[in-house]
C-alpha cells in the first residue's frame, strides 16, 4: 500500500465506533432541554451511573456547579499570584493550535519566552523534534523541564543543542532529554521570574509539567492526526526581492507526518487505578540534494505507564514510566555519501510518594533516567575542490554562487553518547501556623543526584579541508597508494589511442589539441595536504550534587512575603552555593483584586556534567604530508597541533541575580491586567582567561575563568478577558539581553582550524560569531489568542505571534579559502583552508496565525467522534527565513488533520 495512504486504514476503527456511539440513549437530549445543560455534562453524568435518581442528582449538582464557575473570573494563563507563573490547563492545550504535538510550541506564547530562529526554517516542516526555546533570555539548556516533579533536562550537549545538525566532535541534542507530546499532559507551569526556591539547576525560567492522572474517570481513546506537503504552501524567495511566488511542484519539500495516540485508564476501586497513554509521531521527508530526491525519516514514540495507589499504607503512591525514544534517519544536503542516524530520547522511572503526618505532609520522589544522544555516520569527512572527477558540487546551488566551488563528501563517524540520572527527592510542608504575629506556611527539603555521562568515539574520523589542485607537465601527480583522499590525473581514452587516430603527437600549443586533450580528462589531479584528526577517545564521567531548600509563605495584612533559601554543592566545582528566593505582594486597598509585586532572587546554573564532558574531551590535532617530484608522501603530524583543551580550575558556579517588580488588576467587567519588569544581572559567566597555552604535556589549556558577564532586561504587559463563550488574552514582551565570554582581545592566529569562519569577507572565529549571531533576541514579542464556543459541538482557537526585526549572522552555505593560516600546519606549501561563510544580515518581522478547529461529530453515552483541523501560518504570510539578497523557500500555509474517538 502507497505510504500516503496508510491513514486511510484506520476509518473502518473510527466508523464502527461511530457506528456504536448511534445506539446511545435518547434521554440524553430530552435532560438537556429539561435541566439546560450542555450535552457533555448530561452524558457524563450518564456514564457514572445507570439509576434514574442519581443522575438526576448529579445533573442537579452541575448545574449549581455552572452558576458558581459563571460569578468567577477567567484570569487566562496568567495566574493572579506573587510567583511568576503561566498555568496551561488540559482545555487549553488541547484547544491550541499545535503542528506535531510538541508542548514547547504552547509553552512559546507565554510572556517571556521566544522560540529559536530556525524554528519555522524550510528544514523544521518535516521535523518532530522538539523546538529549542529560551525564557528571560537564557540558553535552552538554562531551563529547568520538570515532569511530575522530576527533572529531564539532557546534559548530553548542553550548549550545543541550537547549533547545526550535523558537527564534527558532537551530536546535536536538545535540552530535554526526552520530547514529550501534549497527549500525555494534564498540565503545564511555566515559571518566568520569582520562582521558588524548591527549583534549582536552572537560571532561565522552569517548565513543570504534569502528567494525565490514573484516577480520572475510566476511558479509553484513538486518535490519529496528520499532514503532508500536498496540503501545504510554500515561497520561492529569489534575492532582494520581496515578493514571493508559489514553489512549483519540483521545487517544493516532499513529507508526510503521521501522529497516531491511544490511551486508557481504569479505576479498580478507591485504591487502585491504572493509565497507559501512547503515542507515536513519524515524519517521511523527500530532500533535493545533489540533484535528486532522496528519502529520510524521523521517528518518535511517547509511552507513559502509571500506576496510582491512594490511602493504602500510604496516602499516595505513584509510579509512572516513561518511554520515549527518537529516531532520526537523514542525510546531509548536498553531500555525496552523507546518510547517518541519530538516536536520542530514552527511559525514565519515577515513584511518588505522599503521606499526611502530623507536622505536615511528606512528600518523597525516587527516579532513574537513562538517554542517549548518539550518532551513526561515515566514517571521514572531504572537501574537495570542484574538478572534474569530483565535479557533484555543481549540483549545489549555494556551492554553485559560491568564491571557491568545493564537491563535499562523507561524514564525521560514529559516536555514542549516553546519560543515567537517578535522583532522591524528600520534602515535608508543615502545617499552617501563627508565630510572632504572622502566619506561616513552611516548606523545607531536599534533593540528592548523581548524573552519569559517557561518551565514546570508537576510531579516528578524518576531516580533510585542505585539498590542493596538482598541475605539473613534468611529473604527474602520484598518489602512491593513497586512494581516498588524492585523485591523480585520469582520462576516458589512452592519449596514445588518440594520437594514433591524428597520426601525430599532441601539441598543447595549438587550440584544437588543447580542446580535446581537455575533453579527454576525466579527473582532475588533486590531494589533501593536511587534515584534522579526532581521536578514539572514551570517556566516563559522574557528578553527584546535593540541595536543601527552606521556604517560608508569610502572611501579615495586606502583605505576603515569600522567603526561600536554597543550598547547593556538588563534587566537580565543589562550590558551596546559597540562592536566596525573595518575593512579595501587597493587596492595594485591601482588595485582593489589585496585587502588586516585587522580588529579588538568584538562579544557579546547571550543566556542571557537560563542563566535566568538555575538560576530558579529547582535541583534535593536525596530521599534513609533503610531495616530493610529484610523488605524495605519508602522513606526518604537525609541530603546531590546535591540541587545545579546556580546564576548570578554582572556578564559581555562574548564576543570574534577578529583580522583578509587576503590578496585576482583575476587573469585573475588563478583564485581569498585568505589567512586569524582570531584570536578570549575568554573573560569574564562564569564559577563557587568555589565550590557550602551551603546557610540559604538550597541550594547549584554555583556562577558563568567570569574567564572562551578561544581562536581560525585559517588560511584559499582559490581559486576559471572558465574554460569554469567548475568552481572549494578550501579552507583550519588551527586551534587551547581551553576553560577552571572553575577558582578552581574541588574537585569530590562536583559532582552532574548526572554529574559524568568513563573516562578511573577514576571517574570524566561532566565538567571536556568536557575539553577533544571538538567538532567541527579537526585541519586542506580541502574543495573542481567542477561543470560542461557537455551539455544543464546535469550537475554535486562533492563536497570533509577532515578532520584531534583528540583526544577526546566518550561514550562507558557501565555502572560501581562509587565506594564510600557516599556524595551523607550518610544515605545509600553503596555510590556507576551506571555511564556512557567514553573513550579517537584518532579519525582518514576522506576523503569524494559527487556528485550531474542533467539531464533535457525535456524542453520546457510548462515546464521542470528533474531527480536528489544525492550520498553521493561516494567511500564508512570510516567515523570513530567507535572508535579504538570498534565494530560497519558505513554508507557508500548512494544514493537520485529526480524528478521535472517546470512551468514557
Amino acid at each position: 500500500m502507497n505510504s500516503r495512504y496508510k491513514p486511510l486504514a484506520l476509518l473502518p476503527l473510527f466508523v464502527s465506533c461511530y457506528g456504536y456511539a448511534q445506539s446511545s440513549s435518547a434521554d440524553t437530549q430530552q435532560l438537556m432541554r429539561q435541566y439546560k445543560l450542555k450535552e457533555a455534562d448530561v452524558v457524563l453524568c450518564q456514564k457514572q451511573s445507570k439509576e434514574v435518581a442519581a443522575v438526576q442528582q448529579c445533573l442537579q449538582q452541575t448545574k449549581v456547579m455552572e452558576k458558581i464557575e459563571v460569578k468567577g473570573r477567567y484570569t487566562g494563563p496568567e495566574l493572579p499570584e506573587i510567583v511568576g507563573r503561566y498555568h496551561l490547563d488540559r482545555n487549553f492545550i488541547q484547544r491550541s493550535p499545535k503542528s506535531t504535538g510538541d508542548i514547547n510550541e504552547l509553552i512559546a506564547l507565554m510572556p517571556g519566552v521566544q522560540l529559536s530562529e530556525s524554528a519555522y526554517a524550510l528544514d523544521q516542516a518535516a521535523e518532530i523534534q522538539a523546538k529549542e526555546l529560551s525564557i528571560s533570555g537564557a540558553q535552552p539548556w538554562q531551563t529547568g523541564f520538570f515532569l511530575d516533579g522530576v527533572n529531564y533536562n539532557s546534559r548530553l550537549d548542553p550548549s550545543g543543542s541550537s547549533g547545526a545538525l550535523y558537527e564534527a566532535n558532537d551530536v546535536r541534542g536538545s535540552a530535554q532529554a526526552f520530547t514529550l507530546n501534549s497527549q500525555l499532559v494534564e498540565s503545564i507551569d511555566v515559571y518566568d521570574s520569582n520562582i521558588p526556591a524548591n527549583f534549582g539547576d536552572f537560571s532561565g525560567g522552569v517548565v513543570d509539567v504534569t502528567s494525565r492522572s490514573a484516577f480520572d474517570q475510566n476511558s479509553f481513546s484513538l486518535s490519529y492526526r496528520g499532514t503532508q506537503s500536498d496540503w501545504g504552501r510554500y515561497k520561492l524567495i529569489t534575492g532582494d526581492n520581496d515578493n514571493a511566488t508559489q514553489v512549483s511542484t519540483g521545487d517544493a519539500p516532499v513529507y508526510e507526518k503521521n501522529s497516531y495516540g491511544a490511551s486508557a485508564s481504569h479505576t479498580f476501586n478507591r485504591h487502585h487505578a491504572l493509565l497507559i497513554n501512547i503515542n507515536y509521531l513519524e515524519s517521511t521527508v523527500s530532500e533535493l540534494s545533489l540533484g535528486e530526491m532522496v528519502n529520510t525519516q524521523r521517528e518518535n514514540t511517547n509511552l507513559l505507564l502509571k500506576y496510582s495507589q491512594r490511602d493504602l499504607w500510604l496516602d499516595r503512591v505513584d509510579l509512572t514510566a516513561t518511554y520515549a525514544p527518537y529516531k532520526n534517519h537523514n542525510i546531509q544536503t548536498n553531500v555525496k555519501d552523507s546518510e547517518f542516524v541519530v538516536e536520542g530520547g530514552g527511559f525514565s522511572t519515577a515513584l511518588n510518594l505522599a503521606e499526611d503526618l502530623a507536622l505536615g505532609q511528606w512528600s518523597g520522589k525516587l527516579s532513574y533516567s537513562s538517554s542517549e544522544n548518539s550518532r551513526e555516520a561515515a566514517d571521514h569527512y572531504y572537501v574537495w575542490l570542484q574538478a572534474k572527477g569530483k565535479d557533484w558540487g555543481q549540483l549545489d546551488q549555494v556551492n554553485n554562487s559560491s568564491v571557491t566551488p568545493v564537491s563535499k563528501q562523507g561524514g564525521f563517524g560514529d559516536l555514542d553518547k549516553t546519560q543515567n540520572n537517578i535522583r532522591i527527592e524528600s520534602s515535608l510542608q508543615l502545617n499552617d501556623f501563627e508565630a510572632l504575629g504572622l502566619k506561616h506556611r513552611m516548606l523545607l527539603g531536599m534533593d540528592l543526584e548523581s548524573e552519569h555521562i559517557k561518551r565514546q568515539r570508537f576510531y579516528d574520523s578524518y576531516n580533510y579541508i585542505a585539498a590542493r589542485q596538482y598541475s605539473s607537465t613534468q611529473t604527474p601527480l602520484n598518489c602512491n597508494g593513497y586512494l581516498f583522499d588524492c585523485v591523480e590525473l585520469g582520462f576516458f581514452r589512452p592519449l596514445a589511442d588518440i594520437e594514433q587516430e591524428l597520426g601525430r603527437p599532441l601539441d598543447l600549443s595549438r587550440v584544437e589539441d588543447m580542446l580535446l586533450y581537455s575533453e579527454n580528462v576525466s579527473s582532475t589531479p588533486q590531494y589533501f595536504e593536511s587534515r584534522l584528526v579526532y581521536p578514539s577517545e572514551f570517556i566516563d564521567e559522574k557528578v553527584i550534587k546535593n540541595a536543601l531548600y527552606l521556604t517560608d509563605q508569610l502572611e501579615s495584612g495586606d502583605w505576603d512575603w515569600h522567603l526561600g533559601l536554597r543550598y547547593s554543592t556538588d563534587n566537580f566545582f565543589k562550590n558551596q552555593n546559597l540562592a536566596p528566593r525573595l518575593s512579595a505582594g501587597y493587596r492595594l486597598f485591601g482588595d485582593a483584586d489589585s496585587l502588586l509585586t516585587f522580588g529579588l532572587n538568584r538562579y544557579y546554573d546547571a550543566g556542571l556534567l557537560g563542563y566535566k564532558i568538555k575538560e576530558a574531551q579529547l582535541p583534535y590535532y593536525v596530521q599534513y604530508r609533503p610531495i616530493r617530484n610529484g610523488v605524495l608522501q605519508g602522513w606526518l603530524r604537525s609541530s603546531s597541533d590546535s591540541d587545545t583543551r579546556v580546564r576548570y580550575d578554582n572556578v564559581k558556579t555562574p548564576y543570574d541575580d534577578e529583580a522583578t517588580l509587576g503590578f496585576k488588576q482583575n476587573t469585573e467587567h475588563f478583564g485581569t491586567f498585568s505589567i512586569k519588569a524582570v531584570k536578570r544581572w549575568k554573573k560569574d559567566q564562564l569564559a577563557a582567561a587568555s589565550a590557550p597555552v602551551r603546557e610540559s604535556d604538550g597541550y594547549f589549556y584554555e583556562y577558563q575563568t568567570n569574567s564572562g558577564s551578561g544581562y536581560s532586561n525585559r517588560l511584559s504587559l499582559s490581559w486576559s478577558q471572558q465574554w460569554q463563550d469567548h475568552s481572549f488574552w494578550l501579552n507583550t514582551s519588551f527586551s534587551k539581553t547581551f553576553s560577552s565570554s571572553n575577558e582578552f582581545d581574541e588574537n585569530i592566529n590562536n583559532t582552532a582550524a574548526d572554529e574559524l569562519v568568513i563573516l562578511d569577507g573577514q576571517l574570524t572565529s566561532l566565538d567571536a560569531l556568536n557575539r553577533i549571531n544571538t538567538n532567541f533576541a527579537r526585541p519586542l514579542v506580541l502574543n495573542f489568542g481567542w477561543s470560542s464556543d461557537w455551539t455544543d459541538n464546535l469550537n475554535s482557537s486562533l492563536t497570533a505571534t509577532y515578532k520584531a526585526s534583528y540583526t544577526t549572522a546566518v550561514a550562507t552555505g558557501a565555502y572560501d579559502i581562509s587565506g594564510n593560516t600557516n599556524w595551523l600546519c607550518p610544515e605545509c606549501s600553503s596555510g590556507a583552508v576551506l571555511v564556512p561563510v557567514y553573513s550579517t544580515k537584518r532579519l525582518d518581522g514576522t506576523t503569524l496565525l494559527n487556528l485550531a478547529i474542533n467539531y464533535q461529530l457525535y456524542q453520546s453515552a457510548t462515546g464521542n467522534l470528533a474531527l480536528s483541523a489544525d492550520i498553521t501560518n493561516l494567511f500564508d504570510s512570510r516567515t523570513h527565513q530567507i535572508s535579504p539578497g538570498a534565494n530560497g523557500v519558505e513554508v507557508g500555509r500548512q494544514f493537520w488533520f485529526g480524528i478521535s474517538y472517546d470512551y468514557y
